[in-house]
């Protein structure tokens, strides 16, 4: 059977832990930890704990780490952002594939327009009397949505990732 350890049993555990107890109150929660093996044994955890603090020892800040904290409150944060080079990397590598989507494009590989056949023949057969649309699709257009999309990705990464950073840092900090 797991007992729940209250707020009120933690509170008094830490004030016996602390000390904090008179002598009668000290002696009553002792007998009470005997009796209850799971706040005995939560007791055990929190003397690990402390011991495992002590052991490490407390950190002091320095003299003037008050000073220092609300001298640089006025400052901004700093915000990561990302690398130039990795976005000059990755709008260059949109800029090739919209390259050789234009290459591919006039070369007229895409000129055919294609027919999707949504015909399957069980299933035509055993739960639909009357045959399937077929959609037609125009290659072309396909491919000059598909170049303006990855356009549209360049430019946005460009500006978000490349030119904001480059003129944040031009016009200085505070921005």
């Amino acid at each position: 059977m797991i007992m729940k350890i209250t707020e009120k049993q933690q509170m008094q555990l830490l004030d016996y832990l602390d000390g904090a107890m008179g002598d009668h109150e000290r002696a009553a929660f002792e007998q009470r930890l005997r009796t209850t093996p799971e706040l005995a044994a939560f007791c055990r955890e929190l003397q690990a704990a402390e011991a495992s603090a002590r052991a490490d020892g407390l950190q002091t800040p320095s003299r003037n780490f008050t000073a220092i904290v609300m001298a640089n409150l006025h400052r901004n944060t700093a915000r990561p952002t990302p690398s130039v080079y990795n976005s000059l990397l990755l709008v260059g590598g949109i800029l090739v594939l919209v390259a050789l989507s234009a290459i591919l494009l006039s070369t007229g590989i895409f000129d055919q327009s294609a027919t999707i056949e949504i015909q399957h023949p069980e299933i035509v057969k055993e739960y639909l009397k009357a045959p399937l649309p077929s959609i037609g699709v125009d290659g072309k257009v396909v491919v000059n949505i598909i170049i303006f999309l990855n356009l549209a990705i360049a430019l946005i990464v460009l500006d978000r990732s490349v030119l904001k950073p480059f003129f944040q840092r031009r016009v200085g900090p505070g921005i």
